[in-house]
This record gives C-alpha cells, sequence and structure tokens, in this order.
C-alpha cells in the first residue's frame, strides 16, 4: 500500500479502515465487513413512512429533491454505487482468482460472502460477459459498434463494463460493456 493510500485511510471511521499490510485476502474480508455494516446502517436510517409535509405547511413533494427510495429502505444510487463497486472490485481481483494459490481461494471465499450478504437483501450485480448479444436486449447496452472477435460464432458479450444491478428482482441499472462479432463476419453478424 503506498504512502497516499495509508494516509487516505484516515478519512474513514476507524471501523472502515484497511490498515497497512493487509493482504489481498485481509482487505477483501474487511470490505465485505464494511459492505455488510453499511447496508445494515442504511437499511436502520430509512425512514419507515415519508412524511405528511415537510414541516411548513408545504407538502413534501414540494419540499424539494428526495433520494428515491428503493424496496427495502435502500437509496436506489446508494445501490447501484455499491454494485459498481463491488463489480470493478472482482474485475480487479481476477488475476489474482486466476492464479488459484491459496489466496485466490480467500478472495473467492470473501467475494461470496459479500454476494450473499448484498442477496441477503435482495440486491444483484450481474457480470453479462459471455452471453449472446441481440439489438432488442433491454438489460444490455453496447459501447459503440460490435468488435471483430476471433473464436465467436454469434454476437457475443465480451466485456461488461458496468453491471446489471437488480433489486428484489426489478432491473435498476442496465449492464454497459463492450460486444463482440464473428471475426469474418460483416455488420450482419449472426444473432
Amino acid at each position: 500500500m503506498s504512502n497516499w493510500l495509508r494516509a487516505k485511510q484516515w478519512l474513514y471511521p476507524p471501523e472502515f479502515r484497511i490498515h497497512a499490510g493487509s493482504s489481498d485476502a485481509q482487505a477483501l474480508s474487511v470490505l465485505a465487513d464494511v459492505v455488510t455494516r453499511l447496508l445494515a446502517q442504511a437499511e436502520r436510517a430509512a425512514p419507515s413512512a415519508p412524511p405528511a409535509d415537510a414541516g411548513n405547511g408545504t407538502p413534501a413533494s414540494d419540499a424539494g429533491p428526495v433520494a428515491a427510495p428503493v424496496p427495502g429502505g435502500l437509496d436506489k444510487s446508494f445501490v447501484i454505487d455499491l454494485c459498481n463497486s463491488v463489480h470493478r472490485l472482482s474485475r480487479a481481483a481476477k488475476p489474482l482468482l486466476e492464479s488459484g494459490g491459496s489466496d485466490g481461494g480467500r478472495v473467492q471465499r470473501n467475494f461470496d460472502l459479500l454476494r450473499k450478504a448484498l442477496q441477503t437483501r435482495g440486491i444483484e450485480a450481474v457480470d453479462l460477459s459471455g452471453q449472446v448479444f441481440s439489438p432488442d436486449r433491454y438489460d444490455f447496452e453496447p459501447l459503440g459498434e460490435p468488435q471483430p472477435t476471433e473464436g465467436l460464432t454469434r454476437m457475443t458479450i465480451v466485456q461488461c463494463d458496468r453491471p446489471l444491478v437488480m433489486l428484489d428482482g426489478k432491473m435498476l441499472q442496465p449492464a454497459k460493456g463492450i460486444v463482440g462479432r464473428p471475426a469474418g463476419s460483416g455488420q450482419a453478424a449472426v444473432v
């Protein structure tokens, strides 16, 4: 951990700090614990019912912008930001997971715990990499034109840069990424 990152940890409350010298597995374990605490805190802080007025006789709808709550009392932007961060973290940890060593196994177990903590609250971040792409697919937004890719027989999502975010089975954010098409074909690829 660089000196800047060590110093930056002091900006966070003590229970959220990742201490210098932590292995990737320890850091991920701490992250899983932090996510669980944040979700629990967000659920406790969520109001059970919206106020009838803003305290001055003005209806709550006229009181100004209010964060969009979603089922379960969690803020929609919080859920999306959390899932995007977990997705970026999992992509960054992919080389370690593929190495298959003991650290890779510990990291995988912690990712499993993190996903389980999210799923118990109805939150799911789905990486659509490797799935077949169709232009009328509603849960994925392609970045640019499909890229010619060796070894493909149909249009496929080759890289998911942003996950599909679901809460209680409802889509909050479509996935976004790069689509590959068979290398020998023109724009009219097999779908």
